[in-house]
């Protein structure tokens, strides 16, 4: 009887894990994105932390942090540094769904790797 109880509870602490798991499984960020306005822009989260901003071939590296609740702060080299910076657009909301991502509330790309 002892042992059945053990192995009943082992199988119900199993199951709550495996379904927390899934429950909170969130879509990735990290992957390439292709603008929905530009076909020719594109930004890659990598694993890192870095990130790599292709504006038509000028490229720009940086680095991202997701901060707070789907929330991403960027911060880049350069003159693409200079326009986030300026702009007060280096921390943003963002949105997953599939493979749609939203920047902010005007900014769709799509993933494509």
């Amino acid at each position: 009887m002892k042992n059945r109880l053990i192995s009943i509870t082992l199988i119900v602490l199993s199951l709550c894990l495996i379904s927390s798991l899934i429950g909170c499984a969130t879509p990735s960020i990290v992957g390439r994105w292709q603008y929905t306005e530009e076909s020719n822009w594109y930004i890659e989260f990598l694993n890192d932390g870095q990130a790599i901003l292709d504006i038509e071939n000028f490229v720009f590296t940086g680095t991202y942090e997701l901060v707070g609740e789907n929330y991403i702060k960027m911060d880049f080299e350069g003159l693409a540094g200079a326009a986030l910076n300026l702009s007060g657009t280096d921390t943003q909301r963002f949105e997953i769904s599939g493979d749609t991502l939203k920047l902010g509330n005007d900014t769709t790309l799509r993933r494509v790797r």
